[in-house]
Order: C-alpha cells, then sequence, then structure tokens
C-alpha cells in the first residue's frame, strides 16, 4: 500500500511548469491535432490504400472526436519508397491518394466541419526521382542545380567522405557514378539528402510553402527538422557517449556532424516570416509549424529551434514515444522544457506513425495481458495527453485503444522493417487501417478490395468504430469525453500553469493552476492497488476510473485515475 500526503509535499518553484500568459492566445496552443496516416484511413477508390477523397468522407467522424485540427502525412507525389517521405514533386498530389481536385474537396470540407489542416513537409531530402537530383547528377558548367544535393568527393582510398552512417542501415553516403562524386543520404539511398545551406534550394522550398498556404492549409509538420543542415566541415563523428539498450549500427554514434547545424536557423526564419506574411493576409488567422525533433532526449534541440517568436512555433520530440513513461519520467521531461525552453511551447504525442503504438508499448512494459485491464490503461493513456498542458497530437486508432498489428515478413512494406527484422520489424504494424466496422467480407468498412495494403490484425472485430460506438463505455466514447472536458474546462487550458505535486515509479499527481480554477489530476500508471493521503476536500471529481476519495485518501486500483476540478 502506498502513502503519502498531498499537503506535505511542497512543491518548488521549478516545478511550476508556467503557462507563458504573456505569449497571445493561439488555436493551436489548446489544440487536440488528430494524426491521419493517409493510406490507412478510407479507401474510397477500392484499391486497398486509403486517399484524399475518403479522410473527406469521414471528417464527420473525426469532427465528432472534438478536434480542433487533422495533421496529414505526405500524400505528394512519391515513388513511395518510404510511403511519401521521398518525395519526387512536392506541389503535385500521388495519383495513388487522388488529385489536386480531391485535396481541394478535402479542404473545403474541412472548413464546413471546423477542421484546420495541416500537411507534411519533407525537406530534409527528396526521392532520387525528383527533377533537382536528376538534374544535379549532371554536374554541367552554369548547371544552376549542381549544389542542390550535398556531394563529397571520397578520401584518398575511395571510401565516404566520413563515417556517417544511415537510420535505414549502412554508410550514409551511395557513390554517383554519373557525377562521380559520393551524395548524403540520412535515410533510405534513394533519398539524397537537400543542401539546405544553399539560399537557391531553400527560395525552392520557400515557393512549396507558399504553393500549399495558397490552397489554405493552417500549417505544416515539419519531418526531421534536425536533419536539414548537416556540418559542412564534413568531421567523422564520434561514438555514441552512452551504450544504446539495443544494438543498432545507427544508435552507435553520437550524430554531431551530421545534423543540428545551425546554418538551419536563417532558413527557418525566412520559413516563419513566410507563414506570417500569410498570416497577415488572412486576417491574422493562425498558421502555425510543428517541427519533429527524431529522436529521444533532444529537449535542448527543441528548445533550440523555437525560441523567439521568429522561429517554429512549437516541436515535439521522441520522450513520450518510447519505452520510458514512468511518472518520474514525464515529471523530469516537463521540467527540462521549463528549463531549456522557457519562452516555448511544447507539443506531446504518446503515438505516431513512426514508433509503437502506445498501448502495445505500456502494456509490454507493465506487463498486462488482460484484455479488461488494456482498456482501462488505453483509457488513462489517453486521459494523461488530454490533461497535460501543451498541444496535443492523437494518433489515428489511439482513440479506439488500438494495438501494434504483429506483420509476417512476407507481408512487410516498410524498408526498415525489411532491413532490421527479425530484431526490429519496422513501422508497418503501427499504420495498419482503421476498423470502421467490424465485418471482415467489407473490408471493416476501410475498403472493398479483396485485400487492404497491410493487414488488420486480430482485434479488428472488437475494436471497430462501429462497435465502440454503440458502447457508452468504450474507449472511444471515453475519449470523446476527455476531449471536451479538456475542451470546457478552465484549468486544463492554455492559460492554466502545470505543477507537479508527486512523481514516483507509480503515482503522478500535478495540478493545473488558474487565477479562477484548479484541476487536481491523479494517475496510478501501475496494476497495483492501495491509498494515497490527500488533502482534497476542496475538488470534486470532474472524471474518474478506479479512484475514489474516502476519509482523506485516494484509494485506487489498477490504472485508476482522476480529475478533480476546485469547487
Amino acid at each position: 500500500m502506498l502513502s503519502a500526503s498531498i499537503k506535505s509535499i511542497l512543491p518548488f518553484s521549478k516545478e511550476t511548469i508556467s503557462a507563458n500568459s504573456d505569449i497571445e492566445e493561439r488555436w493551436w496552443k489548446d489544440a487536440v491535432i488528430y494524426h491521419i496516416y493517409p493510406r490507412s484511413f478510407q479507401d474510397s477508390s477500392n484499391d486497398g490504400v486509403g486517399d484524399l477523397r475518403g479522410i473527406a468522407d469521414r471528417l464527420d467522424y473525426v469532427q465528432n472526436l472534438g478536434v480542433d485540427a487533422i495533421w496529414i502525412s505526405p500524400f505528394v507525389k512519391s515513388p513511395m519508397k518510404d510511403f511519401g517521405y521521398d518525395v519526387s514533386d512536392y506541389c503535385a498530389v500521388d495519383p495513388i491518394f487522388g488529385t489536386m481536385d480531391d485535396f481541394e474537396y478535402l479542404m473545403a470540407q474541412a472548413d464546413k466541419h471546423g477542421l484546420h489542416v495541416l500537411m507534411d513537409l519533407v525537406f530534409s531530402h527528396t526521392s532520387d526521382q525528383h527533377k533537382w537530383f536528376k538534374e544535379s547528377q549532371k554536374n554541367e558548367e552554369g548547371n544552376p542545380y549542381n549544389d542542390y544535393y550535398v556531394w563529397a568527393d571520397p578520401k584518398e582510398d575511395g571510401t565516404p567522405p566520413t563515417n556517417w552512417l544511415s537510420h535505414f542501415g549502412g554508410p550514409a553516403w551511395s557513390w554517383d557514378s554519373k557525377r562521380g562524386q559520393y551524395y548524403l543520404h540520412n535515410f533510405l539511398s534513394c533519398m539524397p539528402d537537400l543542401n539546405v545551406h544553399n539560399e537557391a534550394v531553400q527560395e525552392e522550398l520557400l515557393n512549396v510553402v507558399r504553393f500549399w498556404l495558397d490552397k489554405g492549409v493552417s500549417g505544416f509538420r515539419l519531418d526531421v527538422i534536425d536533419y536539414y543542415c548537416h556540418d559542412p566541415r564534413f568531421f567523422d563523428n564520434p561514438p555514441a557517449y552512452k551504450k544504446p539498450k539495443r544494438f543498432e549500427p545507427y544508435l552507435m554514434q553520437d550524430h554531431r556532424y551530421n545534423r543540428n547545424h545551425e546554418n538551419a536557423f536563417p532558413f527557418l526564419k525566412r520559413m516563419r516570416a513566410v507563414c506570417d506574411e500569410y498570416q497577415q493576409k488572412r486576417g491574422n488567422s493562425d498558421i502555425m509549424m510543428v517541427a519533429e525533433i527524431s529522436e529521444a532526449g533532444t529537449i535542448e534541440q527543441s528548445a533550440l529551434y523555437t525560441a523567439g517568436d521568429d522561429l517554429i512555433h512549437t516541436s515535439y520530440c521522441f520522450d513520450f514515444l518510447g519505452h520510458e513513461f514512468t511518472p518520474s519520467h514525464i515529471k523530469s521531461t516537463f521540467e527540462m522544457y521549463e528549463m531549456k525552453a522557457p519562452e516555448g511551447w511544447p507539443s506531446w504525442s504518446f503515438s505516431n506513425h513512426d514508433t509503437e503504438r502506445v498501448l502495445t508499448r505500456w502494456s509490454q512494459v507493465l506487463k498486462v495481458d488482460d484484455e479488461a485491464l488494456k482498456n482501462r490503461l488505453a483509457k488513462l493513456n489517453n486521459a494523461l495527453l488530454m490533461s497535460l498542458s501543451g498541444t496535443v497530437y492523437l494518433y489515428q486508432g489511439q482513440e479506439l485503444g488500438l494495438e501494434n498489428v504483429d506483420i509476417p515478413f512476407d507481408k512487410i512494406r516498410d524498408p526498415y522493417g525489411k532491413f532490421q527484422y527479425p530484431e526490429n520489424k519496422g513501422r508497418d504494424g503501427c499504420r495498419t487501417p482503421i476498423l470502421w466496422n467490424d465485418n471482415a467480407n467489407e473490408g471493416f468498412g476501410f475498403t472493398k478490395s479483396s485485400e487492404a495494403w497491410l493487414p488488420f490484425g486480430n482485434e479488428a472485430q472488437k475494436k471497430s468504430v462501429l462497435v465502440q460506438d454503440q458502447d457508452d463505455e468504450s474507449i472511444l466514447a471515453f475519449t470523446k469525453k476527455m476531449i471536451q472536458l479538456r475542451k470546457a474546462t478552465k484549468s486544463l487550458s492554455q492559460n492554466a500553469d502545470l505543477k507537479f505535486i508527486h512523481a514516483d515509479d507509480q503515482i503522478l499527481i500535478f495540478e493545473r493552476n488558474t487565477d479562477s480554477e484548479k484541476a487536481l489530476c491523479f494517475f496510478n500508471i501501475s496494476k497495483e492497488k492501495g491509498k494515497f493521503e490527500a488533502d482534497a476536500q476542496s475538488f470534486e471529481p470532474l472524471i474518474s476510473q478506479g479512484l475514489e476519495l474516502k476519509n482523506g485518501a485516494f484509494e485506487y486500483v489498477a490504472f485508476g485515475f482522476g480529475i478533480l476540478v476546485s469547487k
């Protein structure tokens, strides 16, 4: 049994996470942004792959969730070697997802449903099928594309210019016989890195930003922003200062020189200026950019990219996307952000298209096999996310409590999974299609094709939207209610500070405070039951699961939680 007193724990000033009330209120600061992976949301063309028209057709569902915006993973033209993150034309819709008319229809429908639209921009690299790369390979005198990519001569022994490693395995350099030089690729060899140091490249990318702002989008998620600029001195990376928990060649280096170079910041300021210009044109209707920092433990980098009011509006990193999620980790992450980025605005996500689903990760670590307990854990996941300060991102299917699907090797589509198998099966397991109904003969409402692009998994019939819509106690019903409470409760708004009261290996307690209201948030991130002494008589319950306040103490069971507001 756990026993402690909330009254006796006096929070230090550093434990209070400021709401930065001096910064002007913006819609995106309170926002719940719904992340859509378009291949897996809704197929309208019956080819087994989701598309833009399918997204438009399901916006009633998205609106009913209560979210503010959708972020759509890449849908522009691509050879699909990395499913859209290898761009061959930034200003064209890939035929697999539809046409520009379909996109404009989607935008019109989003406007009718009161939803902002964010799109994914991949500016670190392109496909090797992009016109710019094909021209750059020629290296002809006077060719404006010569320096659009990162080219370098070999060492004297013919080996690559540096020891830099690719995320997908092997060297981050490939030899190009047409040009007679190596080119840099931090990801697949068919995804050469753009030379963002080059102002001509910057202008091309700014024109892409302008193109999509002209189409009406409300902002952008900037993929792997920390890879925009490398160190042009081409120094070797040193070994990782800390041995990784699992062996993977990429993790054995400290990626000091192939990423996070300061020359990215002038370009980002130019991008922000374009967004601000369009914001003024729209009558000060907010445009926002959220940066992805591509690894965990990168709060300091997040601070760099969001410092001041002329860089990126907000950023998220992978600190809550791994297997570490104890209350003490959550507390230390928030405190680190406050210390390193006191003027910034955080974004938080528990799941996305690149990581195992949160319910799978947390269930593995906490050794949860029972289905009823998993459902309780899924509700706790979403309640915790919605009670945090900052902008939050809900990945499609998270509202249903979906788990990773175990994809057999012959069905794996992800190049990363093919390379790492069986130690790492890649990202396909979190990218499987949404389950709209429980009819396998109808492709679970996702497709009328005989086969979807990825398998559905064994939980399809139990966790479909249709089944959960008919159950007031479902994860879906709970998530809708939690989103509504986040919006309706002053003390869960952007103007509310966050103050940690207690955080250990199991119990997380924090307050969200405004001048007129307080919220007390209690989460038992464990299978244990017990008591926790509390002076909470001035609060009344807002929402709870497996938690009661009796005789001055919280009595909780496995994954019990509650949010209380001041009377």
